[in-house]
């Protein structure tokens, strides 16, 4: 209790009030995903962005912000921090969108116009490649920026494994057989994450 009163006391104002405002954004975003009136998720990819917003760059930088002993908004790794948060975001809303196949008649009957309800299941799969791209491209960008290896050979490798699911997709996606592709981008999306996190450790 002493130790945590320690860090509150010592911690940058700027951040702290970042910190607070990006925890508010994300807890506000997770609950009008479906609470109404803003109801994201019947807005025609609304709720597909604040997913990505939520589980992505605010997540990064209010870690970011909360952990930094400085002033991190104009510190170098701000933008490091930013961009990592944009290829987890887009796999986050990847799982969303791949979970929004089986359900997109009932959706409809419910009035949540999310983006497979707007483009239709065939439509939609190339929206699942289109994210995983941006999710992969932008994390070779940051590799680049961060000078780390490690990160770039996990994109080249995570993006082909993310291709091969998209084959799969491509193929199943009107079918019974597209629950494997919902595992399988839940699991790259968790595996893509750990590993991540133990390049920036051991990067070079």
């Amino acid at each position: 209790m002493l130790i945590g009163a320690y860090i509150f006391m010592n911690v940058n104002p700027l951040n702290l009030k970042f910190t607070i405002l990006l925890t508010l954004a994300g807890l506000a975003l997770g609950y009008f995903y479906t609470a109404p009136p803003l109801r994201l998720v019947a807005r025609s990819g609304l709720g597909e962005l604040s997913i990505f917003l939520a589980f992505g760059p605010l997540l990064t930088l209010g870690t970011g912000f909360a952990v930094y002993n400085g002033d991190f908004l104009n510190s170098p790794h701000f933008l490091n921090v930013l961009l990592l948060g944009i290829p987890v975001g887009f796999l986050t809303t990847n799982i969303l969108l791949i979970n929004e196949f089986p359900d997109m008649v009932s959706d409809i009957k419910t009035n949540k116009n999310h983006l497979v309800v707007k483009f239709g299941k065939k439509n939609s799969r190339w929206l699942y490649l289109l994210f995983l791209i941006l999710a992969f491209s932008s994390s070779i960008l940051s590799s680049f920026l961060m000078n780390n290896n490690l990160i770039t050979i996990l994109s080249i490798t995570s993006l082909f494994f993310g291709l091969l699911i998209f084959k799969h997709i491509f193929k199943n996606y009107d079918n019974r057989e597209l629950v494997k592709s919902n595992w399988n981008t839940i699991t790259l999306h968790a595996i893509f994450s750990i590993l991540l996190s133990l390049c920036l450790i051991f990067g070079f």
